[in-house]
This record gives C-alpha cells, sequence and structure tokens, in this order.
C-alpha cells in the first residue's frame, strides 16, 4: 500500500502537465517540432501507449465545471512507479458551488494494473467499473462507479482533439528523458449526474479533456505550475505555464489554446504571462491569486487577467500520509500542494479581420507548487 501511494503522487503531481511547450532549455533539450503546431489526433492517440521504462505514467483528466459552479478534476491513470506490477488508480476531485476548499471532496480508487483495460473497437479505457470511451472523435462518455461516488457524464466536443506538433519534448541530449501530451476536447460541453452519498446532482456546462504520458518524474522538470481553463459564450482559453529547476536554467515555459466554437484558432508556446498576488499558506506554500498575460497569432491576439476569487480546493498530497510515505515521496516528487481557484476573467479576444471583443467570465485557476522556495 505504501508504494501504491508513492506511485499516485508521483503521477498526481503532474497531472496538469497536459498541454505544455518547450523551446530549447539548455543544450541537448528539444521540442520536437515535427508536423503542424495544431495537428489533429489519430484515433490510435487516444489509447494507452507501450513502454518499459523505469518511471512511466500515463493519465487522462477529465476537467469540468458547470452552469451551477460545480469544478470538477476526474482523472484515469496507469502507472508502473513504485510497485513491480504497477498500478491503476481513479480519482476524483469535487468542489461544490461557492463552497470553501475544506468542503471539497476527494475520492481515491486504487487498483491493479492488470484491472486497465482497453477495447479498442468501442474506443475504451477503463479501471474496474470506471470508463472513460470516446467516439467519431467528439463524443465522450465518462462513467466513475466506486464506493459512495458515481458519476455519469456525456461530453460533445466543438472540435477534434490536437496536439502541439507531435506533443513530445526531450529533457536529455540522447531523447531517453520524455513528456508527450494530446488534448482530446479542447472545449466541449457536457451533462450528466453526480451521486455523493445520498446526494443527487444533475448538471451541465463545459469540459476539457486531456491525457499525458512520461518516463521521468515531475521534478525532473519543474518546480511550479500554473494553469487556467476560462469558459465564454463563444471563446474558451487553457494555458499552462511551468517554471523549470536550477539544472534546466529556471525558465519559464508556456503554452496556450484559444478556441471558438469551430476550432483551435490557436496552439502556440509563445506567450507573455506573469503571476503574482501571492497568499501565504501557513501550513503550506505561497501561490499566485492573479494571471495576466498576452498572446498575439496569426488568427487571433488575446490579452488579460485571471484574478482569483475563491480557493475552492486545496489538495496537499502528503498531508494524507504518515511519516515514512512522506519521506519517500518528498525525495520523488517534492512537497507538491496544488491549489485551486475560482476566479474572473477579464480578456479582450480578436480574431484576424473582426472587431475586438470584450469578454467577462468565470475561470478555473490553478497553482501547483512541487517546491516551495
Amino acid at each position: 500500500m505504501q508504494f501504491k501511494r508513492v506511485a499516485r503522487v508521483a503521477t498526481l503531481t503532474l497531472m496538469l502537465f497536459s498541454v505544455v511547450g518547450i523551446g530549447a532549455l539548455q543544450a541537448g533539450v528539444r521540442f520536437d517540432k515535427k508536423g503542424p503546431a495544431i495537428k489533429v489526433n489519430d484515433d490510435r492517440d487516444w489509447f494507452s501507449h507501450k513502454c518499459d521504462d523505469k518511471y512511466y505514467t500515463e493519465n487522462w483528466t477529465t476537467m469540468l465545471r458547470s452552469d451551477q459552479g460545480h469544478i470538477l478534476y476526474v482523472t484515469f491513470l496507469k502507472s508502473n512507479i513504485g510497485v513491480m506490477s504497477g498500478s491503476s488508480i481513479v480519482s476524483a476531485s469535487i468542489s461544490y458551488p461557492g463552497k470553501p476548499a475544506e468542503k471539497s471532496v476527494f475520492r481515491e480508487f486504487q487498483h491493479s494494473l492488470g484491472d486497465f483495460k482497453e477495447q479498442k473497437t468501442r474506443g475504451r479505457i477503463s479501471i474496474k467499473k470506471h470508463y472513460l470511451t470516446l467516439t467519431d472523435r467528439r463524443k465522450l462518455k465518462l462513467h466513475v462507479e466506486e464506493g459512495d461516488l458515481t458519476i455519469d457524464v456525456d461530453i460533445t466536443s466543438f472540435m477534434d482533439g490536437v496536439r502541439f506538433h507531435s506533443g513530445k519534448f526531450f529533457l536529455d541530449k540522447g531523447h531517453e528523458k520524455w513528456v508527450q501530451t494530446f488534448v482530446h476536447v479542447p472545449w466541449g460541453k457536457f451533462e450528466g449526474t453526480m451521486k455523493l452519498g445520498k446526494q443527487t446532482v444533475k448538471f451541465k456546462g463545459d469540459a476539457f479533456v486531456d491525457h499525458l504520458r512520461q518516463n521521468v518524474l515531475g521534478t525532473d522538470y519543474a518546480t511550479h505550475w500554473w494553469s487556467a481553463r476560462m469558459f465564454s459564450d463563444n471563446y474558451a482559453i487553457a494555458f499552462f505555464n511551468f517554471k523549470s529547476p536550477k539544472s534546466l536554467g529556471s525558465k519559464r515555459i508556456h503554452r496556450i489554446l484559444v478556441m471558438n466554437k469551430e476550432e483551435v484558432l490557436a496552439q502556440s508556446n509563445v506567450l507573455q504571462f506573469s503571476a503574482d498576488k501571492p497568499v501565504n499558506d501557513p501550513e503550506g506554500h505561497r501561490y499566485a491569486t492573479r494571471y495576466k498575460f498576452s498572446f498575439m497569432g496569426e488568427k487571433v491576439s488575446v490579452k488579460g487577467t485571471f484574478v482569483g476569487k475563491r480557493l475552492h480546493n486545496r489538495d496537499a498530497m502528503l498531508e494524507r500520509m504518515n511519516a515514512v510515505q512522506r519521506g519517500v515521496v518528498k525525495m520523488m516528487a517534492g512537497e507538491p500542494i496544488n491549489y485551486r481557484q475560482d476566479g474572473t476573467a477579464s480578456v479582450t479576444i480578436q480574431e484576424e479581420g473582426k472587431e475586438p471583443v470584450q469578454i467577462k467570465a468565470p475561470v478555473s485557476m490553478e497553482s501547483l507548487v512541487l517546491i516551495g522556495e
């Protein structure tokens, strides 16, 4: 059980690492720019990929924001970290409208690696009774069923999934250490039900689904992550930023996606970004509550500010472990705490040949601190 905990934390610290792009950080580190910047995923990209490396994890994360204000992160993962036979895990972070972080709910269901199954003719990956099914590249079904939690959600994406060029970047000269990412639902609408204990909720809203595979640990290439997803009436923005460790130059690395309801207008690793207005967590780290950013592309330009209004989820993984487990995890994954905020977006978007549009919308912000300063 202890080593399964280690495997989970080392992987969960990387849940946000779903859409990132790296340029040259130092000699021998390279982002693989094969193919166009907005590359439509192949059908086979949805499924797991074979890898026998020592540290290998692969996960699929669904982010849901309901019209009522629920915010959910549901992750399916498989990993060989820490356990001879590997493991598969389904986890869910659930926040309720207007409720503070201490009222959020976390569920985790651990299983063996052998419980991870695929049915390629049906587009399905499953772990026991839990499953994700992707059909026609735009229809996704999420089902979680274990313990006191049941989630049934249908998602319809506005566009096909994409990756940034090949989706892979390398961390060494020999290209033996790497991370690869895919976005399967850049922006979609969902509808469904969630039952937790005796309470059943019917909800609908916006969705984002991504997928990551890697043969490295999170602290090999990042100390902090800042990410956000904004859904408005006609546009959506997702961006991800991380700071590399000193061994990789302490650089800020970026990725942004901008969508309307027809297509991904831009996907780039060129972004002006800053995170400030920090708040001190007396039992953890300092985390930013304001993100400012700007981007100029061929089809669209964006400038905006995201301001966190409410900490709706604080996921301090080490606090759920005993002393022995904490010691092992600190060596592998630092001291990760994920601060999730419900915020307000003020954004100006201008598509090529059109007038600029001013947007006020809710935004989901995350500040993941792996190694505090």
